[in-house]
């Protein structure tokens, strides 16, 4: 990963390397901002106005980046969960019945 503007208010992340969602961390003083991106190819482009001023209001300079890569999960939808209880609970239901009746 190649960053122009260390220390500086302004500049541009390249090379990040990463395939599928990831999360840039920028840290000024001691105020971080972090950056969702589902996928992105190219340069990104920052900036630490507004995240971190010094006492006269001034911006202050970037000093760490951090890059985050996000494993997702898949979380079932309530009323898939809903129809497997439902058949679980009609087989057992069955499946009593013909115990009672044997």
């Amino acid at each position: 990963m190649d960053v122009v503007g260390r220390n500086s208010t302004a500049g541009t992340i390249t090379g990040t390397g990463i395939t599928g969602p990831f999360v840039i961390g920028l840290k000024a003083s001691n105020t971080a901002s972090f950056y969702y991106y589902e996928s992105y190819k190219g340069a990104i482009s920052f900036n630490t106005i507004g995240s971190a001023t010094n006492g006269q209001g001034n911006a202050q300079g970037l000093s760490g980046i951090r890059v985050f890569s996000v494993a997702s999960r898949q979380v079932p939808e309530p009323s898939s969960v809903l129809l497997l209880a439902s058949g679980l609970v009609g087989m057992g239901v069955i499946a009593r019945r013909r115990r009672n009746q044997a």
